[in-house]
This record gives C-alpha cells, sequence and structure tokens, in this order.
C-alpha cells in the first residue's frame, strides 16, 4: 500500500505516520529492522524502489519512508514573466522507473510513505494516484476557528485547562507594549504559533510542567510560550542605549542561543539608532511628544518619553559615532579582519561606552 500525504499539518501527518508504524509493527516489535527513511531531497529512485520491493525479516510488514520529496515535482511560476518553470518535467523523467517498478507492483507486505506540501499539478502524485492502491491524504493547514479548537484540544490531551481573561502580570512601564491584547489563552497561542501545529503542541507540553494542573492564563501563554528573539531584541537595544553592558551581554546570549548571528544583531542595532535619528529630526521639526510617538508608532507614553530621552542623550553626533561603530565592526567581519564574537563585543563595548559619555 501506498500512502501519499500532504499539506502542512505537519503534527497530523506525524501522527499518521506513527499509526501507520503501529499497523505495519503488527505488535512483533521488530519493525525497526524493516523500516528505511530517505530524505526526499537526496532520495533516488532506484534506492528506493529497491527498498520498497525488499521482503521484511521476521516482520508482517516491511515500511518505507521518503520525506519532502513532493516538493521536487512542484510546477514553480516566474514571476517576472508570468511563465511556469520549473524542473518538474526533468524530474519526473528520472523517476519514472520508480513509477513503473510501483505500477508493475510493490510486495502486499510494504507500506510506502511519501510526504511532502503538494499543489494541484504536482506530477508525481498525478502519476501515482492513477494507480490502484494509492491513498492520497492531504493535511490542510489549520487557519481561525479551526486552529483555536486544535488548541483547545490538544490542550486537553496533555492536561492544561485554560482560564480566559485579560494580561494581568505587572510589567514595567517601558514594557507596557508587550502587553497581549487577546484575554483567550488558545487564541494566544495560535497566535504565537500560527502554521505550527508541532510547535503549539511542544508548547503545550511545556505548559502542562510549569502550570502543574492549574488553570493557564494569558500571561502564563506570554511567559512560556512567546517568542523571545522579538522582545528580547529590543531588551538588548534598550541595554546598549542605557550603557548597561552586563545586561546588554546577558540579553545576547538568550539571542545567540536562540539562533541569531552578527548580521542579524547589527541589522537591529542599525534599526535603532535610525529610530533615535528620525526622533532628533521630529524634535528639530519642532513636533511635540505625542505628535513623536504617532511618527515613530510608540502609543504608551513611558516609550515615547524613552525613546525621546534616548535620542536626545545621544544627539546628532552620537547617532552618527553609533553608526561608524556597527558599520565598522560589520565590515571587519565580513572582510575577515576580526572574528565574529570579537567585533560583537567590541561593538557592546564602545556602543554601551558613548550612551554613558554623551548622557546628559
Amino acid at each position: 500500500m501506498i500512502y501519499i500525504l500532504t499539506g502542512k499539518d505537519m503534527l497530523a501527518i506525524e501522527r499518521r505516520i506513527a499509526q501507520l508504524r503501529d499497523e505495519a509493527d503488527g505488535g512483533s516489535g521488530m519493525l525497526s529492522t524493516n523500516l528505511a527513511v530517505f530524505a526526499g531531497r537526496d532520495a533516488k529512485p532506484g534506492e528506493v524502489l529497491a527498498a520498497a520491493t525488499a521482503m521484511p525479516f521476521l516482520s508482517p510488514k516491511r515500511m518505507v519512508i521518503v520525506e519532502e520529496l513532493l516538493e521536487r515535482f512542484e510546477v514553480r511560476y516566474d514571476s517576472r514573466s508570468a511563465n511556469t518553470r520549473s524542473d518538474e518535467p526533468r524530474a519526473l523523467k528520472a523517476w519514472q522507473p520508480f513509477i513503473d517498478g510501483v505500477a508493475a507492483g510493490l510486495p502486499p507486505t510494504t507500506t510506502l510513505i511519501l510526504t511532502g506540501k503538494a499543489g494541484a499539478r504536482n506530477g508525481l502524485v498525478a502519476a501515482l494516484s492513477k494507480l490502484p492502491d494509492v491513498a492520497v491524504e492531504d493535511y490542510a493547514e489549520l487557519k481561525g476557528a479551526e486552529l483555536y479548537r486544535f488548541v483547545r484540544e490538544e490542550a486537553a490531551l496533555h492536561g492544561v485547562r485554560f482560564r480566559n481573561g485579560p494580561s494581568r502580570r505587572v510589567l514595567e512601564a517601558e514594557d507596557e507594549w508587550q502587553r497581549p491584547s487577546e484575554t483567550d489563552p488558545a487564541v494566544l497561542l495560535a497566535n504565537l504559533h500560527p502554521e505550527d501545529t508541532v510547535g503549539i503542541s511542544n508548547e503545550l507540553q511545556k505548559l502542562a510542567l510549569y502550570t502543574l494542573g492549574r488553570e493557564a492564563t494569558v500571561d502564563d501563554i506570554d511567559i512560556m510560550c512567546g517568542g523571545i528573539r522579538d522582545a528580547s531584541i529590543f531588551n538588548l537595544t534598550d541595554a546598549i542605549q542605557d550603557g548597561n553592558l552586563a545586561r546588554t551581554h546577558a540579553v545576547w546570549e538568550l539571542l545567540r542561543l536562540d539562533g541569531m548571528e552578527s548580521p542579524q544583531l547589527f541589522a537591529s542595532l542599525l534599526t535603532s539608532y535610525r529610530l533615535s535619528a528620525q526622533v532628533l529630526d521630529l524634535l528639530a521639526d519642532g513636533l511635540n511628544e505625542e505628535a513623536i510617538g504617532i511618527a515613530i508608532n510608540r502609543k504608551w507614553a513611558a516609550g515615547r518619553q524613552m525613546a525621546i530621552r534616548r535620542a536626545r542623550n545621544l544627539g546628532p553626533d552620537g547617532v552618527r559615532k553609533a553608526y561608524e561603530v556597527i558599520v565598522g565592526a560589520d565590515r571587519g567581519h565580513k572582510q575577515g579582519d576580526i572574528d565574529e564574537p570579537v567585533a560583537v563585543d567590541l561593538v557592546f563595548a564602545q556602543l554601551c561606552l558613548l550612551a554613558t559619555a554623551t548622557r546628559r
């Protein structure tokens, strides 16, 4: 039997594969010695066919899984010419012996699973779906009410109970903008991890350990399941412009562990100083605090006041020097004149020193 599992609901696909594995094992416990898994990007048709036509050893079934294979047979479009542009015909021709082999018949003891994202014109799906003993199962992306329902059902599986209500945890005035507007924990979790059912399930496992049976609120979701990078990059730029070197290094360590690299860091730093330059221009034009807040999208009084204070603290010369420090370190690292950790440390030290030297 051949199963073609497509779609963006990766958790549903994972669970379907687990179900098929259990069925193929038949309680023998020997499927692991009769399981072949291929990465679709590098899989060769002859190797997959050979694995699929082999007989099982001490097990009622043999299972062959080719992960993310279907993308290789997608039709793509050239946005510049509005014409189709795809390697699909060539890829399909290379896999024709595999298709012919499957059409000739696989052993009844074989379960073959092909996965990946496939559109309506996918060549491999079209060729195989015409054959007998081929099942095409589409696990579409969950959106809106369906996604919210999934979160609630998944939460129940993990023993997590939700309690609706607004966020009530104490935040510093400068961090008030980070407070979630959602009042339903399930909706907040879905909004934090759209299109990622696997991620939602993993977050609910963590939440179950964190709440230990009590009801989970939007604050619990925000603390345990929010994205660390978006929040922390603001914390990092705040620490730098306040001249707090110790806090800067602490936040950078979190971002670095989360996968951020120096190019992203330098780009974020430039953005923060670009904001200061914009504030200085607005002040020079005579705009008041409220008008500046609207222009820079800082609706909270504390947020716009802090942006104005930091811009005034730096002044035009300070902003220019900050740009020189960041651009110079980035160029030195890219040219191989300085290692990345040293470049980052120098930027932090120089920018924090600049903040304290210009403070008024």
